[in-house]
């Protein structure tokens, strides 16, 4: 798989440019077989890519949607992308994310993986809201 960042292709899941960062990134995975795409957003860019790439490589994502045309269409027809990067709080980066999700459509199952946003919302919870789960 690839990945896109500042339109330079860079080999594996690695985006030695930002590892040392600590801003927010959103990124997208996209299938190059049909154009769907999975819009998320991390302050760790390397390691959701890696745990994002790990998943989908072992048969274990959590996006089932995403999981099965990764079986399908193979890990050459997958990219990521930074979309875009911010040095705000968390609640902006899920803003931006939300813009994306909405511009990219990426929630309707046939532009996209992001289909537990619909889901959030039809059951009236916030699908954006920053929710820190202690262990």
């Amino acid at each position: 798989m690839e990945i896109i960042a500042d339109s330079v292709v860079v080999s594996e899941w690695m985006v030695p440019e930002y590892k040392h960062c600590k801003r927010m990134f959103v990124y997208s995975i996209r299938c190059k077989a049909n154009g769907k795409c999975y819009i998320g957003s991390t302050e760790n860019i390397k390691s959701r890519l890696r745990h994002h790439a790990g998943a989908l490589r072992s048969g274990k994502h959590y996006n089932k949607l995403l999981q099965a045309d990764f079986n399908k269409f193979g890990e050459e027809n997958f990219e990521a992308r930074v979309l875009t990067t911010t040095d705000d709080c968390r609640p902006h980066a899920l803003a931006m994310e939300k813009n994306w999700i909405k511009k990219t459509q990426s929630f309707k199952p046939e532009h996209g993986y992001n289909n537990d946003v619909v889901s959030k919302i039809l059951r009236g919870e916030d699908p954006f809201e920053y929710r820190h789960v202690k262990a």
